[in-house]
């Protein structure tokens, strides 16, 4: 036993001191190039000491900031240098942590493990096939891409995305792990809404149109609205879950700045994800009492909340129009990109590469719109990786909400419980929305998605624990 502790002091000791020497040699270089690199730099290891044993605490920083990875101070480099953007140099950092401590670390479900490596495997295959038609991407930028940018945009970068589910199955155990994810989660999207909040009424956007406010937003976070939503569809049933866990003002105003936010968003996904996150958590926590009381407070706010929302969102539904409900993708988008994949079996089977829409014949002939994805992500993944990538994902989330739904009755801790009840509600709801845009693929829009997977595989193995040591069978 003396034996071992000494070995990990020592190999302890040592690392700090290759980090140390290491970052002696790159400060001395960057002083000379640039003092303010050199500064955050400073920063940035003095925060990697503190944090050097806590890889949660470290993952809480990203989960934080994932809703503004867009922004120029995350997403402008911080020298002319690639892989120096503060967004890269973050995760580099949270990965750091994670390997410094891997013998904390607990074993990967064999099901979660065959999913990474098959998810990682499909995207890496499918980026690499698109390179074929980078040209083509290039037609439609201002800002040419090459190879190496390329591939740091939208193969490195959106794996950042996706280091939250490992780092999450790997180092959280404890009930109190889970506690503070879902604050951090809740903290994230609370501040994301006082900003689209104080954007809306204090910078004047509310009194323009909607593509203006659209635009500017696009500007701000490098995300479309509709994308900006997605934090909301994953995040909003753990809003409403830590309301029931412990009932204060601050848990109240997230749920009113929450909706609030939504409904600037000009999502129409999103108000019914909203509305879908409320009825199905309190069917799934037998709170349909509630119901009545939600009902009368949606009627209330017909009154009060914008006619530009309101208008948003009955779009289509008094006119029974299937375009205008659908925004013209059904004749314009999934029709023809249909009929083409299903009249070429290699492309039906194994996609045609990252992005494969702007490669379709259907976009170079003119046929459909102009988009880099074809609104339904279900369908993105079908043209991208084939029937190969979609039945892989839809097969592991069956197997994932069915383990879900099966655990419930084993947990006995009300705190998780909740919790649980608003990882089912999450996902369910993400792949209701799927069917209007959404990706299976990890990116910036997406990033809430690979910690909330996370959450719930680590309560099914909590729960699976509890039930093994009470002798009960939940496969």
């Amino acid at each position: 036993m003396n034996i071992n502790r000494n070995v990990n002091f020592i190999s302890d000791y040592f690392l700090k001191t290759i980090v140390i020497i290491l970052s002696g040699i790159i400060l001395g270089t960057l002083i000379v190039r640039s003092t303010y690199v050199a500064v955050i730099l400073t920063f940035t290891i003095v925060v990697t000491f503190l944090l050097l044993k806590s890889p949660l605490k470290a993952l809480a920083i990203l989960i934080l900031i994932i809703p503004f990875a867009g922004t120029s101070i995350l997403s402008d480099p911080l020298m002319n240098l690639p892989g120096v953007k503060p967004l890269q140099l973050l995760a580099l950092f949270v990965g750091i942590i994670a390997a410094t401590n891997y013998k904390k670390s607990v074993k990967m479900p064999d099901y979660v493990r065959f999913f990474s490596l098959a998810m990682i495997a499909i995207f890496t295959i499918s980026l690499i096939r698109s390179l074929s038609y980078l040209d083509l991407f290039n037609f439609y930028l201002d800002n040419k891409l090459s190879t190496q940018r390329y591939l740091l945009s939208h193969f490195v970068k959106p794996l950042i995305f996706f280091m939250p589910l490992i780092i999450v199955v790997k180092f959280v155990y404890r009930k109190t792990d889970i506690e503070y994810l879902v604050n951090t989660l809740t903290l994230s999207i609370l501040i994301l809404s006082v900003v689209i909040t104080y954007l809306y009424f204090f910078k004047g956007l509310g009194k323009g149109d909607i593509e203006t406010f659209r635009e500017y937003f696009q500007s701000i976070f490098s995300l479309h609205t509709n994308s900006i939503a997605n934090f909301y569809i994953m995040a909003f049933p753990f809003v409403i879950a830590k309301f029931f866990v412990k009932k204060n003002i601050l848990t109240i105003s997230n749920i009113i700045l929450s909706a609030m936010a939504i409904g600037m968003l000009y999502s129409r996904a999103a108000y019914l994800t909203c509305l879908l996150s409320f009825i199905s958590y309190f069917f799934l926590s037998r709170r349909t009492k509630f119901l009545p009381f939600l009902i009368a407070v949606a009627f209330g706010l017909f009154f009060i909340i914008s006619s530009s929302v309101i208008e948003r969102a009955s779009k289509g539904i008094e006119s029974r129009d299937r375009n205008a409900l659908f925004a013209g993708r059904i004749e314009k988008l999934w029709v023809p990109l249909i009929y083409e994949y299903t009249h070429d079996y290699k492309k039906l089977i194994l996609g045609n590469g990252r992005y494969a829409i702007r490669s379709s014949d259907v976009n170079k002939q003119g046929i459909i719109r102009e988009a880099t994805h074809p609104h339904n992500m279900y369908l993105e993944q079908i043209i991208d990786a084939g029937l190969i990538g979609v039945v892989t994902f839809i097969a592991f989330y069956i197997i994932l909400l069915r383990k879900a739904c099966k655990s419930l009755g084993n947990i006995n801790d009300y705190k998780i419980k909740e919790h649980h009840y608003a990882v089912i509600v999450s996902l369910s709801c993400y792949l209701i929305s799927g069917i209007t845009d959404r990706s299976f693929f990890p990116d910036p829009a997406n990033g809430f998605l690979w910690v909330v997977v996370g959450i719930a595989i680590v309560i099914i193995r909590m729960s699976q624990e509890t039930a093994t040591s009470e002798g009960v069978n939940i496969n």
